[in-house]
């Protein structure tokens, strides 16, 4: 999985808006709706019974990051940048984040991620935990190829029996909370809310958008 033209963005902090959708768009869809477009696609790469590699080339912010680091492995390029950029556009986080973070990296680094906005550099990333590899540009297709190779390579049994999708513990909760949040954010200037119940459960889609 990489993004196009070296980019990858999207989701509330990224290109498009609420959860990638376009400005003619948005103004026909709910905004919690949105949001859980943006959770139905972190779920459905959760649940994956395939491994999953990231190769990132660029810069990853917003949602893009956070697709990057909901795959099982992450290559990066020297050049490759990651940002928690939410907090920058008054936003909370989302595709996951608030999940994903504390356990690639633990909680206080994931709060400074989440709180302070910053740019992270490859090393950083890798030294950090967020990324397993860190190499020139010219070197991450064929190091990604031969990765994948290796996986497809393996018994498919016994990684099914141990496989990612085992691992990972669901998400759903914590994009219940984002959901909630995001929505929340870009609807507060939109009419009266909803009751706080009703918001979590349409972020965690257990009842359908308006």
């Amino acid at each position: 999985m990489s993004g196009r033209g070296g980019n990858a963005g999207g989701g509330g902090a990224g290109a498009g808006g609420a959860g990638g959708v376009g400005a003619g768009e948005q103004n026909q869809v709910h905004h919690l709706a949105a949001m859980r477009r943006v959770n139905d696609a972190c779920i459905a790469l959760q649940r994956l019974p395939q491994p999953t590699i990231a190769k990132v080339r660029g810069v990853a912010v917003g949602a893009g990051c956070n697709l990057a680091l909901g795959c099982d492995l992450v290559v990066a390029s020297e050049t490759a940048r990651f940002s928690e950029i939410f907090a920058r556009r008054g936003l909370s986080l989302d595709f996951g984040g608030s999940w994903l973070l504390p356990r690639r990296i633990g909680m206080h680094r994931a709060k400074e991620l989440a709180l302070l906005a910053e740019i992270v550099s490859a090393g950083d990333a890798l030294e950090m935990g967020l990324v397993n590899r860190v190499l020139p540009d010219s070197e991450v297709d064929s190091f990604v190829d031969s990765w994948a190779l290796k996986l497809a390579a393996g018994p498919p049994i016994a990684r099914q029996a141990g496989n990612p999708a085992a691992i990972r513990r669901h998400p759903a909760l914590s994009l219940a909370h984002e959901g909630w949040a995001g929505g929340g954010f870009l609807h507060r200037l939109g009419g009266p809310r909803r009751r706080t119940h009703q918001l979590w459960r349409l972020g965690a889609g257990l009842c359908p958008a308006p």
